[in-house]
């Protein structure tokens, strides 16, 4: 008998990983396999060439999945069939805008689908005509409507003055989304490809598990990058990133100490399981202090752009492994922080971990626990619930 199962990947800008997860109705999913491929830093400032060289990767792994790990669970008893491929990219594979649509009529007009639709339609033709670029649209959502300055959830066939409405978008390059189905689909045949922003994804899980909260900001510093996603009155308000996450840490360190990557990351993981002697701890803190400064610094121009438009939540969701999950939330929560004006109050950071989605997605024996290949498995498994 085959199982119902889906290919779920994930495309970072220092990280590829790829999970086989298994679908039971009315249960959750279940990751039976994980494979995990670390790139090596790149120092190449081209971004075509970046690309290739990560998209090579990429290609790498997914074989190294279809090849080893697929024999291995069919030798297991694993009888295959999947139904779909789900991809979740981080940045810098996408950008999202938050744009603001107003209408403003002397007579009331009735707001139809055609509006609505020819009203993202321009958004999405205003980006090309910008930009001069091939793009597609990974995800186009409506966040927020005004009717005369109320909001409402169904504006269709109402009648109004004035129409004021926020629409996300996420936007990636077309020859990229072409070259990841490809990729896919000569390895597993896989017709079903869906590709999503991290943003997204990220909002959708913390919302669905903490529904509770409407005020907070989401960091990811799992890779190369610090992503930021303000979300505002239960709605995803903006998407920021700096080149600046973990592996920034850590060839900060490396430079600062002068040793390998390698021996950077190890010192890190010691740390945090408290193995460090106390010189050698010294100075690696010595190090993670210079780093701070410059995080800090980038960190503070993403969120003054992030306020230009209102005060900032108080809250952080972060996303980061767990060699350095305490060290950026204490940046996060450092003192230099707490008299920021376009803050809500004094920053509180949640650190999500495994053990906080394991009720939502399982991790079968010889599997690992990675917080993007969960996300992407959770949110894949809500679409193919409610085919939304």
């Amino acid at each position: 008998m085959s199982l119902s199962s889906s290919l779920v990947f994930y495309i970072g800008n220092g990280v590829v990983k790829g999970a086989v997860v298994l679908h039971e109705k009315t249960k959750t999913p279940r990751i039976i396999s994980t494979r995990i491929r670390e790139l090596p830093h790149f120092n190449e400032r081209d971004r075509d060439h970046l690309e290739k060289r990560i998209l090579f990767e990429f290609g790498e792994m997914v074989r190294e999945l279809k090849g080893e790990d697929i024999k291995k669970l069919a030798s297991n008893g694993f009888k295959l069939k999947f139904e779909n491929a789900f991809v979740l990219v981080s940045s810098p594979w996408y950008i999202s805008e938050t744009s603001v649509i107003k209408m403003r009529e002397q007579k009331a007009f009735t707001v139809t689908d055609t509006l609505i639709t020819n009203s993202k339609d321009n958004i999405i033709k205003g980006y090309r005509d910008a930009h001069q670029v091939d793009i597609t649209v990974l995800e186009q959502k409506i966040i927020n409507v005004l009717l005369n300055g109320y909001p409402t959830n169904d504006p269709i066939k109402k009648k109004a003055q004035s129409l004021d409405m926020t629409v996300f978008t996420s936007f990636a390059r077309k020859s990229s989304v072409d070259h990841i189905k490809d990729i896919i689909d000569s390895n597993f045949h896989v017709r079903d490809i869906s590709i999503h922003s991290q943003s997204l994804v990220s909002f959708s899980v913390i919302s669905d598990t903490w529904h509770e909260l409407t005020q907070y900001i989401i960091a990811d510093v799992t890779s190369q990058l610090t992503e930021l996603v303000a979300i505002r009155k239960g709605t995803l308000s903006e998407a920021y990133s700096f080149p600046k996450g973990k592996q920034f840490l850590v060839h900060s360190i490396a430079d600062k100490l002068k040793v390998a990557t390698e021996v950077a990351e190890s010192l890190l993981k010691m740390k945090n399981e408290g193995n460090l002697e106390p010189e050698l701890l010294k100075k690696l803190d010595e190090a993670l202090e210079s780093a701070k400064k410059d995080w800090l610094k980038s960190f503070s121009e993403s969120l003054a752009v992030m306020s230009a438009s209102s005060s900032l939540p108080s809250k952080f969701f972060l996303f980061a492994p767990k060699d350095v999950v305490h060290i950026f939330s204490d940046y996060i929560t450092c003192e230099e922080y707490q008299q920021f004006s376009f803050a809500e109050g004094k920053f509180e950071v949640k650190n999500i971990g495994v053990p906080d989605l394991l009720p939502y997605c399982k991790i079968e024996n010889g599997a690992v626990g990675d917080l993007s290949l969960m996300i992407g498995s959770i949110f894949n498994s809500k679409i193919k619930s409610f085919n939304i």
